[in-house]
């Protein structure tokens, strides 16, 4: 699908997030966090960090993170990521490189609207 789309493709993102969820669902979690690491860092590039689906696979990030006995990480991102209804628009909040966890790339600062 890459060769089709190209690597940033949000299509190619969004076939990876489906199928970490399914590999998620199958116990197999080191796997999904690779997907889901290539899809958030496509779906950041291509929908950027306000929009309903990245909100979405940030929190689905970040239930991984607790599952994979993380919860340090994953506590880190919610408090910088948006939480609440896909789609609400609130004030924006500082995610600092030092607060994202590995899978995330931890490349600067990115910004996430908050959800109210």
């Amino acid at each position: 699908m890459q060769e089709a789309f190209g690597p940033s493709d949000i299509h190619l993102g969004t076939a990876l997030a489906s199928s970490a969820e399914v590999v998620a669902s199958q116990g197999q979690y080191a796997r999904a966090k690779n997907l889901y690491q290539r899809a958030l860092s496509i779906y950041l590039t291509s929908l950027g960090t306000e929009d309903p689906r990245t909100v979405r696979l940030v929190n689905e990030v970040a239930e991984l993170l607790v599952k994979l006995n993380r919860r340090d990480e994953a506590e880190a991102l919610k408090a910088g990521a948006p939480l609440g209804r896909p789609g609400a628009r609130g004030s924006t909040s500082s995610v600092t490189s030092a607060s994202l966890p590995p899978c995330m790339g931890r490349r600067g600062t990115t910004r996430f609207a908050m959800m109210t």
